[in-house]
């Protein structure tokens, strides 16, 4: 229940917060308070919610799972497993990496200040 009234509060608060522009040729801004409270009334949440956004192997057999970030389609934590199965550890929220390579290394897509793409390589280890 606690996440879907945060939900409607998004809705209000991205509702106060817009500004009057031109989309179109039409000027468009914010809703009146009684059209966005008649939305967030009429808002519809799924009964259940996936614990898994994303998978991927690595070459050493490693599995790293993404799992769903605090808001809908957020980006959240990554778990790392091992083939034996056996729990590695937990990487902050981020995007999971765009490639895995042995022993930890890993290439993740960003983009930078500029707009432009940027590649970040680095190495995760586990303490055993």
């Amino acid at each position: 229940a606690a996440d879907r009234e945060a939900a409607r509060e998004r809705l209000r608060r991205n509702n106060e917060s817009a500004q009057e522009r031109v989309i179109g040729g039409f000027r468009v801004g914010p809703m009146d308070r009684a059209a966005v409270e008649e939305q967030a009334r009429q808002m519809t949440f799924a009964e259940t919610m996936p614990v898994v956004q994303e998978l991927r192997g690595a070459p050493d057999g490693t599995l790293w799972v993404a799992r769903p970030g605090p808001v809908a389609f957020g980006t959240g934590p990554i778990d790392v497993i091992d083939r034996d199965p056996r729990y590695l550890g937990t990487l902050a929220a981020q995007p999971i990496p765009a490639a895995i390579g042995p022993e930890g290394l890993m290439a993740v897509v960003d983009t930078g200040e500029l707009g432009v793409l940027v590649i970040r390589v680095s190495r995760v280890t586990f303490r055993q």
